[in-house]
């Protein structure tokens, strides 16, 4: 089994959701960012979630097995249009299920996306 790094993606395959228009409605998502990373321990991981015409009243928040990630030196969040959630030195505690989330006053959408720690050097 090959392992990739993260600019190699396990699954590259376009993920198009389409929530409402942005007219007063819930956020859109339009993620083609990869569903499944897989880093060696130590790596930095960036995660992605791009979502249709952002607007500053926007909210979004990273998850990570169901819990909330609060921003520190090795988490860091960058909202937006392409919406990102960069960990630094990834350990095995880090290793699960990553949602982001992004709400309005009229609803809310995430994706979710699979982070796998392994042991040894990509190739």
């Amino acid at each position: 089994m090959k392992i990739y790094s993260q600019s190699k993606f396990l699954d590259l395959s376009p993920i198009t959701i389409e929530v409402n228009n942005n007219n007063g409605e819930k956020p859109v998502l339009v993620d083609e960012a990869p569903s499944s990373y897989i880093l060696p321990l130590g790596e930095n991981a960036t995660l992605k979630c791009n979502f249709y015409n952002w607007q500053p009243d926007w909210k979004m928040i990273w998850y990570v097995n169901g819990k909330n990630i609060q921003k520190n030196k090795r988490f860091r969040q960058r909202n937006g249009e392409s919406s990102s959630l960069r960990i630094r030195n990834v350990q095995n505690a880090d290793d699960g299920v990553y949602k982001c989330v992004a709400s309005n006053k009229y609803g809310k959408f995430g994706v979710s996306k699979q982070l796998n720690v392994v042991a040894s050097k990509l190739v």
